[in-house]
């Protein structure tokens, strides 16, 4: 599975979720519209049955359902406006933002528009009751999706602040990754700096308190380290000085020269021993470059301080081969194997 960023991660979900919701209040807007677009249909048409009674309140009926007679006229409003809803006899359509209902009753038939209202319960046969009713209803509620819309920006700005607190969050997390980094790469560490108490403040308060106990450990280890050193070379000094004053007195040439390799081969030992420390604890730089394998066996060989070598064989078939490796730390290992 590939590596994919956190950060990256939640945002193209954030962003995906964003994208999502928006379109979801789109169609939600668009549906409610086209509801009480019909809703204003059907009143509409609750308007036409009031207005073909014989009722002198007609006006103040229909302003309780939110219609009156609209002055326009029929023929500017179908030129201006956009039909939404059609009948047998009458359009609605809106026109300057307003809904209007606009019936054809000049362009039906008499005996067709009385067939009409009779079957709408209304009692209209003569042309003055259809003249009466040829003027358009015009709409006096407001249709707007607001409310969804409000709805809409407090939503997104909850969603974008969600986002951003946990963006930043996200970014702290990534600066203190930088900063173990930097830590693990310096030779001292330095504290890292702790911005809150929530839990990426814990995790780099746990990292500090860590960081210092190893901290500890590793002076501590550089101390002993010194001390065990200084502790093995003063004896070994001095045993080079007894030998010699010792192969003086006898004043033998073989004697003087076994105890000096003795001590040579003790400061060697130590010195192997720092070495491997070091290499251990990571402290040691290998200097790696390419030697031909009989070189470093011959090294090998010559720090074992031996006079006589005839025990040791080396044999080489055909081309001698190269290795890239540490020199000193590559012929220490092949001396031990030979040793």
């Amino acid at each position: 599975m590939r590596n994919i960023s956190i950060i990256k991660l939640i945002s193209f979900f954030f962003f995906a979720a964003l994208v999502v919701v928006n379109l979801a209040f789109f169609i939600e807007s668009k549906r409610q519209i086209r509801d009480a677009e019909y809703f204003t249909y059907q009143r509409f048409m609750l308007g036409m049955r009031i207005r073909g009674q014989e009722d002198g309140n007609i006006t103040k009926q229909l302003a309780q359902i939110g219609l009156k007679n609209s002055d326009l006229d029929p023929n500017e409003i179908r030129q201006n406006g956009e039909k939404i809803f059609s009948d047998s006899y009458a359009d609605m359509i809106r026109c300057d933002k307003k809904l209007y209902f606009v019936p054809r009753f000049s362009s039906i038939d008499p005996k067709m528009f009385s067939r009409i209202m009779e079957a709408a319960g209304l009692d209209l046969s003569s042309k003055d009751d259809i003249a009466k009713n040829d003027l358009p209803l015009e709409n006096l509620e407001e249709i707007s999706s607001h409310s969804i819309w409000v709805l809409w920006l407090i939503v997104n700005i909850v969603m974008a602040a969600f986002f951003i607190v946990v963006l930043k969050k996200l970014l702290r997390l990534r600066n203190l990754k930088n900063m173990i980094r930097r830590a693990g790469e310096e030779d001292k560490f330095r504290l890292i700096k702790v911005e809150a108490n929530d839990e990426i403040g814990q995790i780099a308060s746990e990292f500090n308190t860590t960081m210092q106990k190893i901290d500890a450990i590793k002076e501590a280890r550089a101390l002993f380290l010194r001390n065990i050193l200084h502790e093995f070379r003063n004896p070994i000094m001095k045993g080079r000085i007894m030998a010699d004053m010792i192969a003086e007195i006898l004043q033998d040439d073989k004697v003087k020269d076994r105890l000096k390799q003795i001590f040579i081969r003790l400061e060697m030992i130590l010195g192997e021993v720092v070495k491997v420390e070091k290499l251990v604890s990571n402290e040691w730089e290998l200097k790696k470059n390419k030697h031909r394998v009989i070189d470093i066996v011959d090294h090998s060989v010559d720090m074992l301080l031996l006079k006589d070598t005839s025990r040791i064989e080396v044999r080489a078939d055909g081309e001698i081969s190269a290795v890239e490796v540490d020199f000193e730390l590559y012929a220490t290992g092949v001396k031990n194997l030979i040793d």
